[in-house]
């Protein structure tokens, strides 16, 4: 069993794009689909879906598209994923809370941090048009 399950779905989308797989399939909860919307909404996935959970199946998963750089025909047959790198920030033993004013620019500007607000789970750069700061989740560029 995974402690700390939405830093195992980082990792596991971050090796996914490394290993040049299409897809990941994560466990299933509402906090790692608002992550995964998050992500998508910020071009990190192409796609969410959600799989299994009806019908008398126990079981319901994410089916989370993983996205590569579009690279003009220079490595034929060489995918680079988007996602270069991922950091868990906030984690079970150490929560880290912050305020907009305090969060930084994630390898200048090339990422984002994902944070947990009162008014949900979004990217820095919408906390920072909504004016609210929260639980700093991860980074991930």
């Amino acid at each position: 069993m995974v402690g700390d399950q939405i830093g195992d779905m980082v990792n596991r989308i971050k090796n996914a794009g490394t290993s040049g797989k299409d897809s990941v399939s994560v466990s299933f909860s509402k906090m790692k689909l608002a992550v995964a919307e998050t992500l998508k909404k910020e071009g990190f996935l192409s796609s969410i879906e959600v799989v299994g959970g009806e019908n008398g199946s126990v079981h319901k998963y994410l089916r989370l598209g993983i996205v590569y750089k579009s690279r003009g025909g220079a490595l034929i047959g060489k995918k680079e994923p988007k996602i270069e790198g991922a950091e868990r920030v906030s984690k079970l033993s150490r929560r880290i809370y912050s305020s907009i004013g305090e969060i930084g620019k994630v390898r200048g500007g090339k990422g984002i941090y994902v944070l947990s607000t009162s008014k949900g789970v979004m990217s820095d750069k919408t906390a920072r048009t909504e004016k609210v700061g929260g639980e700093v989740l991860l980074k991930i560029w």
